[in-house]
């Protein structure tokens, strides 16, 4: 009985697992286009609001960002889909880890260097009471994302781990 609710709760939480990854997927579109119409009213002047100044270049970032987030949530869609159908150790599989590790990695290295783009360019405009939250921010942020950008050489190893399960698991069919 023990071993019928375990597999009745996985499933559940595969099922739960992927309507979780589909609602963020959808949420992540409807963001990324409001976001992307926004920056671009302003980006044309069709709409003025004051202080803000976007331009091409932001809209394009926000582009960029949105893009990757897609790649991301459709990636991990795909691997919960695996497995809910029960194809865990795939050489497909192993592939999707390894395209989420160089979405992490790429995401990673673009958004460090956007901010500190954006420090760098803004560095004359901050006045006394904002730039302790410039520093704090600053100093949290360097400390956080080497941490994200670790997580990219664990997606590398889980791929290839994917695919050494892939290799087992076509030797162990083979034999029988």
């Amino acid at each position: 009985m023990t071993q019928v609710n375990n597999t009745v709760s996985a499933g559940v939480l595969l099922k739960g697992t992927a309507m979780l990854v589909r609602t963020a997927k959808g949420i992540w579109i409807a963001v990324a286009a409001v976001a992307l119409l926004v920056l671009g009213l302003l980006a044309s002047g069709a709409i003025d609001v004051p202080g803000a100044r976007p331009d091409l270049g932001s809209l394009g970032l926000v582009g960029v960002y949105c893009a990757f987030a897609y790649g991301f949530f459709h990636t991990v869609g795909g691997i919960v889909g695996d497995v809910q159908k029960g194809e865990i150790f795939t050489v497909a599989n192993g592939a999707k880890f390894r395209v989420l590790g160089w979405l992490i990695l790429v995401l990673g290295l673009f958004d460090w260097t956007s901010n500190v783009a954006d420090l760098v360019a803004r560095i004359g405009e901050i006045d006394q009471i904002r730039a302790w939250h410039y520093v704090l921010s600053g100093l949290l942020y360097a400390l956080i994302s080497p941490a994200l950008l670790l997580a990219a050489p664990v997606l590398f190893i889980t791929g290839r781990i994917f695919d050494a399960g892939a290799a087992m698991r076509e030797t162990v069919e083979g034999t029988i």
